[in-house]
């Protein structure tokens, strides 16, 4: 073709002036199709989900706590929003012309084009709940790990709402960058008009992404303060350093929509923006099962990171000693004595009958407030040793 001949060219030609030459043009561009890989990402996404769900859900049985606002609705929500997101790109490949040419499908299939956009617009609505709930979960773990420190709460009250009134903002906005609303899919629609819809794809995502980097660093000052060996220290950094994974997709997608420009051939440049409109909400899914994982990774995986770390000699705990009646000195023990990890057992089952935060803390073991528990316990073993010493 010795002229570029746009989508918006096309629309309005009239079957005349389709020479030949457009139309062999046309035909090759027809048998183009790069839909394979974004159908095997929306299989391999669904059943990830479904399994690190299952797991979560295990998990938190094994462990006695399938209880909180995250386990019974924020994390439910979530899967079945973001499997939603997942069926309407397997519906965009379908019926939507996802990976081939806008130009011959205006010709030669306009029905095709009419899909694409309609489904465009039903996967702008469930991208930002697939968005939130997971993250919503997420806080709702911090408000049992800070339960006892109010700027923390405060902290993660006000990330909330703000997610909240980030999703209800986006969804408002979908709505109304076209009016009327059917002018979407629509152009024939008289005195219809529309904003700035790639603006809009920029724009979104960077409160999203300022939301995700305030996530990632509120616990991260309090764990580092924590009275506790290096070890269970770099086992929490990074707990939490995983769950950020999500911040790194948000920023992938943001970057796709600023270098492209998807309605220049929509249907078929469409495809790595859908794959990361997919991959994001389901890597924050997963990203925010993984901190209640960690009962099931010690009942079925032997030991931990951080106990892999202490055996090299990392972190490990200091010795106290402590004197006899008799003057001798005698050891006792590494901070993590069996007779210290079967009193704080005993605290633990004490203050699951009190709370059920506590329950959650000591039974994940993902709390910094539960090391207030492995205080006690301690206390509680040097007491012990004392009263014993003075019988002595």
């Amino acid at each position: 073709m010795s002229q570029t001949i746009t989508p918006e060219m096309l629309a309005t030609m009239s079957p005349e002036q389709m020479t030949p030459e457009i139309l062999v043009w046309l035909t090759s561009l027809a048998s183009v199709d790069r839909s394979r890989p974004l159908l095997d990402t929306c299989i391999a996404l669904i059943v990830l989900q479904t399994f690190f769900m299952a797991v979560f859900c295990f998990s938190r049985r094994i462990s006695g706590t399938m209880n909180g606002v995250e386990f019974w609705w924020f994390m439910p929500l979530a899967y079945i929003v973001s499997i939603g997101n997942i069926i309407i790109t397997i519906f965009f490949i379908q019926i939507g012309g996802a990976g081939r040419h806008v130009a011959p499908l205006m010709v030669f299939s306009p029905n095709t084009v009419t899909n694409w956009l309609k489904l465009s617009k039903a996967a702008e609505f469930l991208y930002f709940p697939s968005m939130f709930f997971p993250k919503l979960a997420i806080l709702a773990m911090y408000m049992r790990i800070f339960s006892q420190q109010r700027i923390y709460r405060r902290t993660v009250y006000v990330i909330g709402i703000c997610l909240i009134l980030w999703g209800t903002a986006g969804i408002i906005t979908s709505l109304s960058y076209c009016r009327p609303f059917a002018y979407q899919w629509d152009k024939t629609i008289p005195g219809g008009k529309c904003g700035d819809i790639m603006a809009a794809y920029r724009w979104i995502s960077v409160p999203n992404i300022v939301a995700d980097l305030i996530i990632l660093v509120l616990p991260l000052p309090a764990i580092y303060n924590l009275q506790i060996d290096l070890a269970n220290k770099i086992g929490l950094f990074l707990t939490f350093l995983i769950g950020s994974f999500g911040l790194v997709a948000t920023v992938v997608r943001s970057y796709n929509f600023w270098v492209t420009n998807i309605f220049e051939d929509p249907t078929y440049d469409c495809i790595t923006t859908l794959t990361w409109t997919i991959v994001e909400p389901a890597v924050c899914l997963i990203s925010a099962t993984l901190p209640s994982l960690r009962p099931l990774k010690r009942k079925y995986l032997g030991p931990t990171l951080t106990s892999s770390l202490s055996s090299l000699g990392i972190g490990q705990g200091s010795k106290r000693t402590w004197k006899s009646s008799k003057g001798s000195s005698k050891s006792s023990g590494q901070i993590y004595h069996m007779k210290d990890v079967k009193v704080q057992s005993t605290v633990c089952t004490t203050e699951n009958q009190s709370t059920n935060s506590t329950s959650e803390l000591c039974n994940h073991e993902d709390s910094f407030s539960g090391h207030s528990v492995y205080q006690a316990a301690v206390t509680t073993v040097d007491a012990r040793q004392k009263n014993r010493t003075s019988i002595v």
